[in-house]
This record gives C-alpha cells, sequence and structure tokens, in this order.
C-alpha cells in the first residue's frame, strides 16, 4: 500500500514536464531590463524637454510677435494745459542822441586895449576905430562921464531865432580911458533925476576872472522892446564896458514889417536864451596889461527913450 502511494506520487510528478533554465528569469537578465527601461526612460525625458523648450520658444516669439503689433491705448492727460504766455511788447527803439556841434569859435584880439575874446564864426563882428570917436556910439554907451569908444561889436545872424520877434541882439566893447576907478564903478542909467533920490546900485558879479558890476536896463512897449546888460571893470587905469542888448519888433511870422490882417503874429523871443549867447561870449573875455591911450572926449548923445533899470542881473 505505502509502496503504491510512492508509486502515484512519481507518477504524478513524472507526468509534469520539467523546468528549462531559460524559463526562469536570473538576477543578470533582471539587471539587464532594469538598465535598459532605465535608459529609455531618459531618452524620453530628453525628447519631451526638447519638445518643451521648442514649443516654449515658439510660444514666446508668437507672444513678443502678438505683444508688438497690440498698441494699448493711450490715456489722457489730466493736466491742466498751461496757459498762453503773453509775449512781451517789443522794446522801443532808443532814440539816438543828439549831438549838437558848437560853432567854430574866431579869435578877436585887440592890440590897443588889450582886450580880446572868442565868438562864433558865423556872427558878423564890425570894429570901429578908435581914434575916431562917433557921437552916435555914445549914446549906446553906459559911461557917467563922456569920452567912451566903441571898440568892437558882435552881432547874431537874422535867423538865429526864426518866427519870433527879435529884430538885433549884439555883444559891444566900449572903453573910456578919461574914468576913475569910482566912476567907473556908477552907469548912468542908474543916476537919480534930482539928488534928493538915492542912487540906485549895480550888482556885483564875478565873470570870466574879472570882478564887474551889472545892471539891466529895459525900454520900449512889448511891440518894441529894448533889453540891455552892461558889465563895468576897471583895468589899465581905464573903465571897460560890455553890453549885451537885444531889441524886438512886432512882426510877422514872414519876418514883414507889420503883421498883415488875419495873419498870427510872430512869437515873443525867449531873452533868456538869447543873452545865454551873449554871455558865452563875455565869458572868454581877457583883459591883458596895456596902458591905454588918451582918447578926445565927446558929448553923448541924449537917449532917445530912457531905459528902466532891471531888478534883476542874469549872471550864467
Amino acid at each position: 500500500m505505502s509502496q503504491f502511494t510512492q508509486l502515484n506520487l512519481q507518477s504524478k510528478s513524472d507526468s509534469k514536464s520539467p523546468l528549462k533554465v531559460t524559463d526562469v528569469p536570473t538576477p543578470s537578465f533582471i539587471g539587464k531590463q532594469t538598465i535598459a527601461l532605465f535608459s529609455a526612460a531618459i531618452l524620453a525625458t530628453v525628447l519631451v524637454g526638447g519638445l518643451l523648450l521648442e514649443t516654449s520658444g515658439c510660444s514666446r516669439e508668437n507672444d513678443s510677435a502678438v505683444s508688438s503689433t497690440i498698441q494699448h491705448p493711450i490715456t489722457p492727460s489730466t493736466t491742466n494745459p498751461a496757459p498762453p504766455t503773453q509775449e512781451a511788447p517789443a522794446a522801443a527803439p532808443v532814440a539816438k542822441k543828439v549831438v549838437k556841434k558848437q560853432p567854430t569859435p574866431a579869435l578877436y584880439a585887440d592890440k590897443t586895449y588889450g582886450v580880446s575874446f572868442n565868438y562864433p564864426k558865423r556872427y558878423t563882428l564890425k570894429s570901429s576905430d578908435p581914434t575916431k570917436p562917433d557921437a552916435t556910439q555914445q549914446s549906446t554907451m553906459n559911461f557917467v562921464q563922456p569920452g567912451g569908444v566903441n571898440v568892437v561889436t558882435v552881432d547874431l545872424p537874422k535867423n538865429s531865432y526864426p518866427h519870433t520877434d527879435l529884430a538885433s541882439a549884439s555883444f559891444n566893447v566900449s572903453v573910456n580911458p578919461t574914468l576913475t576907478a569910482e566912476q567907473c564903478s556908477q552907469f548912468a542909467l542908474l543916476q537919480p533925476a534930482s539928488t534928493d533920490k538915492p542912487a540906485i546900485l549895480p550888482a556885483k558879479v564875478k565873470l570870466a576872472g574879472m570882478d564887474l558890476l551889472s545892471i539891466e536896463a529895459v525900454s520900449g512897449p512889448e511891440t518894441s522892446l529894448s533889453d540891455a546888460k552892461y558889465y563895468h571893470a576897471f583895468v589899465n587905469g581905464a573903465c571897460y564896458e560890455f553890453a549885451l542888448g537885444l531889441s524886438t519888433q512886432a512882426q510877422a511870422k514872414d519876418k514883414d514889417a507889420e503883421p498883415h490882417e488875419n495873419e498870427d503874429p510872430a512869437s515873443a523871443v525867449n531873452r533868456t536864451a538869447v543873452f545865454r549867447r551873449l554871455q558865452s561870449i563875455l565869458a572868454t573875455v581877457k583883459i591883458e596889461a596895456v596902458a591905454a591911450p588918451a582918447v578926445t572926449a565927446t558929448s553923448p548923445a541924449t537917449p532917445v527913450a530912457p531905459a528902466t533899470p532891471a531888478a534883476d542881473v542874469a549872471t550864467k
């Protein structure tokens, strides 16, 4: 019984086909498979990474191209516009300063009395002969005693003050060698009509380095006025007189004798301006030391119209 059992067991075991060695996985085979799988995984990873990088590069290029074509809307500025600037007015052109040329001076010098001065060349100079006293010239002098001689006269041009009533203006130099220093300090026009009235004293001025005594005398109506300023200086034992005078005459602007009907008369001349010109000649006077010769005295002529001394004398 027991043998039978063993035989059956043996027969059952023999009936099964024996196992091949190749059918059972060996450790070396498993290692090779593992390496192959790992290599395949690495290769797949590399391929997938390359695909991803290429895909990402293309995507970026597309995004940049799209973004370059898309224009972002410009938001309007909310700042207030600046107010328009007002242009500064153009500067007014600077007026050129007109420089008036002074008249070219000429020199007058008298060797007999040592008097000299400068005067503009366009003025008219008239010298007198000291040896031939003229009785008509005595009326223009303002000495208290006869014996005066007119040395020289300078006349302003007729057109010096156009469209005015100026008739004439002149600068005169006279010398009276017969007077004393006390008599030279007196003026005929300042002598009182009677002895009970005090004499009017002249003004003292200093001009051209000389101490002068002066008065101003105005006579005649406004339509025919005479205005004169006299200056006395006692030098070289003689009395020197410098007379600055002007006269006016009512007339039309065209310088006729009288203004016509319905015609505007000429305007009154600025006497201060005229005297300023004459005084500019007086300011250049010089008297050299000489011996004044004796002069035959002649009686002065009586003035046609008495002059009225003015209160003030211009010393500029």
